[in-house]
């Protein structure tokens, strides 16, 4: 085997070892995720995280950047909806912590390229001049996801049903005039 040769095929072992061996990629944003970037997107809310539950997360609205009102309390999606499959984009929110979202979409949807975390002093000094305050019963909330008990019980009163149904058809079976 010539010197090149094995070089090579060193070379290719290598590349893709690394590609093995390499970390998940990180999100890809367009540019740096800044605040007078999110400031300035047609929707953007000030918001202190309550509840992460999978893809979604439970805020309470601060102030409303820019877009429609909102309600003091919405759900966001902030990952892959579907079971089995993520995203670099997808964003894992702190519970407790204030948050910079540009959101889209009727499901409030928001990435890795449109959120980020801010203390009190930043969310003041990046406030726009037309922010303002959550509006009790607006609407485009997205709604809040099924809690696992809820579709535990959801499942098996539906399995209880059938089997309720099933003993009850067997009964008229049997119950039946015979010719």
């Amino acid at each position: 085997m010539t010197s090149s040769r094995r070089s090579l095929l060193v070379l290719g072992a290598v590349l893709v070892a690394g590609a093995a061996l390499a970390p998940p990629a990180v999100a890809s944003c367009a540019g740096e995720v800044t605040l007078v970037g999110l400031a300035g997107a047609p929707e953007a809310l000030l918001v202190r995280v309550e509840e992460q539950r999978g893809p979604r997360a439970r805020v309470t609205v601060q102030q409303v950047w820019s877009g429609p009102d909102r309600p003091p309390e919405v759900w966001v999606v902030t990952g892959e909806t579907e079971r089995g499959v993520s995203s670099s984009l997808d964003v894992e929110l702190v519970v407790g912590r204030l948050y910079v979202l540009a959101v889209h979409g009727d499901a409030l949807r928001t990435s890795a390229c449109t959120a980020l975390a801010v203390t009190l002093d930043e969310a003041r000094a990046a406030a726009p001049a037309a922010a303002r305050a959550p509006v009790p019963g607006s609407r485009g909330a997205a709604p809040p996801p099924l809690s696992p008990l809820a579709v535990l019980g959801l499942a098996g009163g539906g399995a209880a049903a059938a089997v309720g149904l099933g003993a009850l058809l067997v009964q008229a079976w049997r119950r039946r005039p015979v010719r």
